[in-house]
């Protein structure tokens, strides 16, 4: 196919950067990281160093490694981070790249399925942007290049997704825990003894493991990141600061335009006075729901792009489903073992890192009306043999016990 051209392209020499901060030019970069957000999903080649096997002609090279160039430029590592899915190609573009194609994990064989017809979408701010695609015939990706000056990752066309914490026994657990004799040793919340929380003596919460490390590595890809639970908002407040001292995480929106913590006061507001003080006493009137609106998101539509993480998917409404990525609980002692559930490595984030992936990408796909593009959002095993299965809601706690959800 012969690609489209709406306007002469930028000079090629402002795409190399050189420098003590470089070591190297990009164009000695021959294979480069896929990413969707934080998660490594496949791992591509340059058009040069797999020319023979793409069959590509000298005369087709030099447009090819212009675009190879555009997509590295001043890249600080070897990695092309997509932000956004569409089902869509762009309008208009000027280059087309293609480039051979190694899948790493699930989320790549999903996205580049060979009946797959999603384009991921990676922004080089102030150069331009890519829409990228399984090449219709080839184990290969064909890359749209749209040369821009004005590219940014907050452009009107890239979705800006949001993201949002239950707190208790999704970040941290309140001992006694379940299972005491097969649980591995876990940190307290508040590592200053006594370890409790608002003077309580009754409570010491600890950390989920390795709860720190997945904040830290996926926080800083949502627009927005918030907590949303039933603690009381003292009790959240104190937690939250201590799984986030340097405000980076969990309190890295936080100012006075944007309220991060949503706690049981914030949920009662909205009801009449019998039943705001029922909540308050831990008797919920029926039907009561945790809820998009009482989160005060800003972004245009709030439930298309915002991502839920809770142990208990039924204090959401129905509606909520497809935005929801339910955690298990300190009962699963077979998640607290090991990272390959919940981690911070660089590129993995574990099986809840790899399923808000892909709450991402079918968020994008029922946004554009094509809700059967990909397969629906379901539990990504450890164990193929045995299925992890999502925890079921339980009822409110009273005031003065110790809050479990």
């Amino acid at each position: 196919t012969t690609p489209r051209t709406c306007s002469a392209p930028p000079p090629l020499s402002v795409y190399f950067f050189s420098g003590p901060s470089c070591g190297a030019t990009i164009a000695h970069l021959r294979t480069m990281e896929l990413h969707l957000l934080y998660s490594h999903i496949a791992t591509i080649s340059s058009p040069s160093s797999s020319a023979e096997s793409l069959k590509l002609t000298s005369s087709e090279l030099p447009a090819q490694e212009e675009v190879w160039q555009c997509l590295t430029y001043n890249a600080r590592s070897p990695k092309i981070k997509m932000v956004d899915v569409s089902t869509r190609r762009p309008k208009m573009y000027h280059r087309v790249l293609t480039v051979t194609l190694d899948i790493r994990n699930e989320i790549g064989h999903r996205l580049f399925d060979a009946h797959s017809s999603l384009f991921g979408i990676a922004v080089v701010p102030n150069q331009g942007y890519a829409w990228i695609a399984r090449h219709p015939s080839l184990h290969a990706l064909n890359i749209f290049w749209v040369f821009d000056r004005r590219a940014s990752e907050t452009a009107s066309h890239i979705r800006q997704y949001n993201l949002i914490f239950d707190l208790d026994d999704t970040l941290i657990f309140n001992p006694p825990l379940p299972n005491p004799e097969t649980t591995p040793a876990l940190y307290y919340v508040n590592q200053a003894p006594p370890h409790t929380i608002c003077d309580d003596p009754a409570d010491t919460p600890v950390k989920r493991p390795h709860v720190q490390e997945f904040l830290a590595l996926v926080c800083e890809h949502f627009r927005y990141v918030k907590v949303c639970t039933l603690s009381l908002r003292d009790r959240a407040k104190q937690i939250v600061d201590l799984l986030d001292p340097q405000h980076k995480t969990l309190l890295k929106d936080q100012g006075p335009d944007c309220q991060v913590l949503v706690a049981r006061e914030d949920m009662a507001a909205g009801y009449s006075q019998s039943a705001r003080l029922k909540i308050m006493r831990g008797m919920p009137p029926k039907g009561f729901k945790k809820s998009f609106a009482v989160m005060k998101l800003t972004t245009s539509d709030a439930r298309a792009t915002t991502v839920v993480l809770d142990d208990s998917p039924g204090f959401w409404p129905v509606s909520a489903k497809d935005n929801i990525v339910p955690i298990l609980t300190a009962a699963n002692t077979d998640t607290l073992k090991t990272p390959a559930y919940l981690n911070g490595i660089p590129g993995d984030s574990g099986v809840i890192g790899k399923q808000m992936v892909m709450a991402v990408v079918n968020l994008a796909v029922k946004a554009e009306g094509c809700a059967n593009l990909v397969q629906p959002l379901d539990l990504i095993s450890m164990d193929r043999k045995k299925p992890l299965k999502p925890s079921k809601p339980g009822a409110m706690p009273s005031p003065g016990t110790k809050v479990n959800r």
